[in-house]
C-alpha cells in the first residue's frame, strides 16, 4: 500500500496567512466605541467653529477596498491622504463633492444653493472647507484612538484619480472602513475613514476587548454633608442602674410604696449602654442637684459575654 501525504505549496501557507489576517468589523466592539466617541467629539467640535449646527452619528463598519480611478463611483468623490507611523502606505478618507455646499452653510452660515443650479468646478476655498472638516473628525479619532494605539494620524492632501495609483498604490489589500454621517437639515452626507487591514490585524486583539467601565469618583462635598448629618442623629443612652430578675407571681404583687432591695452597691460601677450596647463603666454621683455619671473604662463586650458565662 501506498503511503501518500498532502503536501502544503507555498501558495497554500500564504492563503491560510492572509485569511487568517483577515478582520471581521462585527468583531471589532472596541472600534465601534472609539468611532462612536470621534462622532460626538467631532459634532462638539463642529459646533464651536461653525455657524450652523451639524449633527455627526457614526454609522458603522465594514470592508472595502482602496480608491480605484477606473470606479466611476470615484468621479462624484472627494477623497483625501492621511498618514500615520503605523502605516506602510497612506490611507484615505473620503466624502461626495456634494458635501462642498453643506460645509460651507455649516462653517459661513451661507444660503443653500437653488435647486436646479448647474454644478460649479471646485476652488481651493471649497477643498479648504472639506479639509476642515475632515481634519477635525481624524483630529478627534486619532485622540479616541490613543487608549488603544497611539498611531499618530496626520491629514495629507488631496488626490485626484489619476493620482491614486501613486499615492494609494502598493500592497493591494482591503481597508477597514469606518462611516460617519455628517447631517445638516435635510441634507446628509458621508464621510468614510478607512483603516488598512493589516494595522488593524496589528491592534485586533484591543479592540475585540471593551474597557472597564469607569469607577464613579466620589464626590467629597456630599460625603462630608452625609457625615455631618448622620453625626446629628439621635441616639438613645442609658444608664442602668441595676438589673434583677424576679418571679411572675412578685410582679403580680406589687403595690405602690413597695420597696424593691437591688443588688448594685452604692459605690459600685454601673453600665452605661447606647442603643442597648453597654460603652463605659460609670460611677454615679451627685452635682448641682442632678445626679451625674463619671465615665471610668470602656466596656469589652467579648471580655463581658465571657465573664457573664463564667458567673452563670
Amino acid at each position: 500500500m501506498s503511503n501518500t501525504a498532502a503536501v502544503e505549496t507555498t501558495t497554500d501557507i500564504g492563503a491560510r496567512l492572509r485569511n487568517a489576517a483577515q478582520v471581521e468589523p462585527s468583531r471589532l466592539p472596541r472600534l465601534s466605541l472609539i468611532g462612536e466617541k470621534t462622532a460626538v467629539a467631532t459634532g462638539e467640535d463642529f459646533d464651536r467653529l461653525s455657524i450652523k449646527d451639524a449633527e455627526v452619528v457614526f454609522l458603522g463598519l465594514d470592508m472595502g477596498p482602496r480608491p480605484d480611478a477606473e470606479d466611476e463611483d470615484n468621479a462624484d468623490q472627494l477623497v483625501a491622504s492621511f498618514k500615520s507611523r503605523r502605516f506602510a502606505r497612506p490611507s484615505f478618507m473620503s466624502v461626495s463633492k456634494s458635501f462642498v455646499e453643506s460645509a460651507i452653510q455649516i462653517f459661513f452660515g451661507a444660503a443653500p444653493a437653488r435647486e436646479g443650479s448647474p454644478e460649479r468646478a471646485l476652488t481651493d476655498l471649497d477643498k479648504a472647507v472639506v479639509k476642515m472638516a475632515l481634519q477635525t473628525l481624524l483630529s478627534q479619532f486619532d485622540k479616541a484612538l490613543r487608549d488603544v494605539d497611539q498611531a499618530g494620524l496626520s491629514f495629507g492632501s488631496f488626490a485626484e484619480p489619476e493620482q491614486f495609483g501613486d499615492v494609494f498604490g502598493g500592497l493591494d489589500e482591503s481597508f477597514v472602513l469606518m462611516r460617519f454621517e455628517v447631517a445638516r437639515g435635510e441634507a446628509k452626507h458621508v464621510i468614510t475613514l478607512a483603516l488598512p487591514n493589516a494595522y488593524v490585524a496589528l491592534i485586533r486583539r484591543s479592540l475585540i476587548v471593551m474597557p472597564e467601565p469607569p469607577q464613579p469618583s466620589p464626590d467629597e462635598a456630599w460625603t462630608e454633608a452625609i457625615e455631618r448629618n448622620f453625626e446629628k442623629s439621635d441616639l438613645s443612652l442609658e444608664a442602668v442602674l441595676a438589673r434583677k430578675k424576679v418571679p411572675l407571681s412578685m410582679v403580680a404583687r406589687f403595690r405602690v410604696g413597695q420597696t424593691l432591695a437591688l443588688e448594685t452597691g452604692v459605690a459600685e460601677a454601673i453600665a452605661i449602654e447606647c442603643e442597648g450596647k453597654p460603652l463605659f463603666k460609670a460611677q454615679v454621683g451627685f452635682a448641682r442637684e442632678s445626679y451625674v455619671v463619671r465615665f471610668d473604662k470602656r466596656i469589652d463586650p467579648t471580655q463581658e459575654f465571657i465573664d457573664g458565662i463564667l458567673a452563670d
